[in-house]
């Protein structure tokens, strides 16, 4: 295959350069300015902001792209995995050799390379981008995919597209780079044959690639210098978010102490740019394991460019076992976090996903999520049906009820609790994300989302995890047993907060009609990927039930467990 992309804000992010190249010439922004399209509308809307914005353009494209250009998040891994399935990758870019009102003359093309040389992308033994060419005319670049004869090619600009429409390419694979939307602009495919919009490039990764193979696989692996011969590659179907595989070694020529080890587990991790997952998982155990918290697996290694990870496989019990206590074994774990939670050795370690330290900032997460719904709605009259006669109204109901009911004590609904009152957390943490030992004993696994956040979050989700199916008494036994760890005093904000994080749950329990989430559990496990009406029919009734649970007992969930 041959692969054609787009250098500027397609593979290049420039919002951080944009916003230094504004403090540069001393234009004060608002502060919830962020990326360059943001800036650009701001800055047009000036007085003589035209003038303004090419100055802007020229100084953001040359003096601050080496330091503050940054990768799309996902590019390396796509490129990588080009490189492993042998494409023709090729960058055409329409870049003048200088900026406009650029008196020093910094080469704009040079300041490019030397970025994406600080990046590893270019000058290695497999230099990942091995073909650059730079067009001073949009014309020109249209011509070179011409000459390329290229079968995709990706861009973040339709006119690209639009002019590749009327020239002798027209049949070429387009895929439009929309960071923030996957939704079709209708003209835009109206005009454009055989479009794809894509808002990550872990999509891109999906539409182009697809699920790994096993030769992918196995170059993962020799990532991390094992040499020994590989047994057997196996895809382990648990969850559906990152991708996770068995890794056995064959018994011979074991050269490093890493090959003593016979299996590992090799985890692929979704591309998320709001949450760094490997760090948060891969980091936080390891440190976790250097206090003698033993629970939870040994990593191995990591490779942050490419998004993998490499742990320890951990044998599950088989056969019968003893009687054991899986609830006290998690409290026992929560109570160690806690713990940690007190030093300083945290104190610089990222929130956890989704973390919530206000009732506003959990009302925030509920409303951009319901968002999200707003394209699957459009084609699925069920969803859009529950979601607004059902979810709506309950939800207005719940709001009220939390606001009026949060503690008068402390920080109000709208303010953050402070650290001192905040925990360290899995964030996706229950049983589901546990091993069962042939001890006897729970092993912890998938830290993905480990972070700072509030214990009423930690208490709600494991209360309403789907992924398990707890008993009353479980419940009652998880929530009288937080309540020691974190102190009776977190009682009213957890009852008042509770509803709240369960309509948030019935919501996550939908995800799966958001294509974007979809495609994701599909490089995971693509076991149900004929399947998808059947699963969304099934998901649909799981978050209704969940819902009329909430509307017959939100305002008493916390007093049942507490009073009784």
């Amino acid at each position: 295959m041959r692969v054609g992309i787009d250098l500027d804000n397609t593979i290049l992010c420039y919002d951080k350069a944009f916003l230094m190249a504004a403090s540069q010439v001393g234009q004060v922004l608002p502060e919830n300015l962020a990326t360059k399209s943001q800036i650009r509308k701001f800055i047009r809307s000036q007085q003589d902001g035209e003038l303004l914005w090419q100055r802007l353009q020229g100084l953001a494209y040359g003096v601050c792209t080496v330091e503050y250009a940054e990768l799309f998040p996902g590019v390396q891994r796509f490129l990588w995995r080009c490189l492993n399935r042998a494409y023709d990758v090729f960058v055409v870019s329409h870049k003048t050799e200088y900026g406009h009102f650029d008196s020093s003359r910094i080469s704009l093309r040079e300041s490019a390379k030397a970025c994406l040389r600080n990046n590893g992308l270019l000058d290695t033994n497999n230099s990942l981008l091995p073909c650059i060419f730079f067009e001073s005319t949009r014309p020109e670049k249209v011509a070179r995919i011409e000459a390329l004869n290229l079968d995709v090619f990706i861009d973040d600009l339709h006119e690209v597209f639009e002019d590749l429409e009327q020239s002798r390419c027209s049949e070429v694979r387009k895929i439009l780079f929309s960071p923030g939307s996957d939704e079709m602009r209708e003209d835009l495919n109206q005009v454009c044959t055989n479009l794809t919009v894509c808002s990550n490039w872990q999509s891109i990764d999906s539409v182009i690639n697809g699920a790994w193979v096993h030769s992918e696989l196995e170059s993962a692996v020799r990532i991390f210098n094992i040499s020994s011969p590989i047994q057997d590659i196996r895809s382990i179907k648990r969850g559906g978010n990152a991708g996770v595989y068995n890794i056995t070694l064959s018994n011979e020529h074991q050269d490093n102490c890493n090959e003593m080890r016979q299996a590992f587990k090799l985890k692929i991790y979704p591309i998320d740019a709001k949450h760094n997952r490997l760090r948060s998982e891969f980091e936080g155990i390891l440190n976790l394991k250097k206090q003698g918290i033993r629970c939870l697996p040994q990593p191995i290694a990591s490779n942050p460019d490419l998004g993998i990870g490499l742990f320890e496989w951990l044998p599950e019990a088989t056969g019968q076992q003893t009687k054991f206590d899986p609830i006290d074994q998690c409290l026992q774990f929560i109570t160690q976090l806690q713990q940690q939670s007190r030093t300083d050795l945290w104190h610089n370690f990222p929130s956890a996903s989704a973390a919530c330290f206000s009732g506003s900032a959990i009302v925030e997460q509920l409303h951009t999520r319901q968002q999200q719904f707003e394209a699957a709605r459009i084609l699925n009259p069920a969803l859009d049906h529950f979601l607004s006669c059902d979810f709506h109204p309950l939800f207005a109901d719940i709001l009220t009820w939390s606001e009026r009911n949060w503690p008068k004590s402390g920080a109000g609904f709208n303010e953050d609790i402070p650290r001192s009152q905040q925990t360290l957390s899995p964030s996706d943490f229950g049983l589901h994300n546990s091993i069962q030992t042939p001890k006897n004993t729970l092993v912890f696994i998938d830290f993905e989302y480990f972070g700072w956040d509030d214990p009423a979050k930690l208490v709600s989700d494991f209360f309403f995890h789907p992924g398990m199916s707890l008993t009353d008494e479980q419940r009652r036994q998880w929530v009288l047993g937080c309540l020691d760890i974190y102190g009776h005093q977190l009682i009213p904000r957890l009852q008042a907060a509770l509803p709240l994080f369960g309509l948030i749950w019935c919501l996550i329990i939908l995800n799966d009609y958001r294509d974007e989430v979809w495609e994701r559990r599909m490089l995971a496990d693509d076991s149900q990927k004929l399947n998808r009406v059947e699963v969304l029919t099934s998901k649909l009734r799981q978050s209704k039930r969940l819902l009329g649970h909430l509307r017959s007992d939100y305002a008493t969930f916390i007093s049942n467990y507490v009073c009784s």
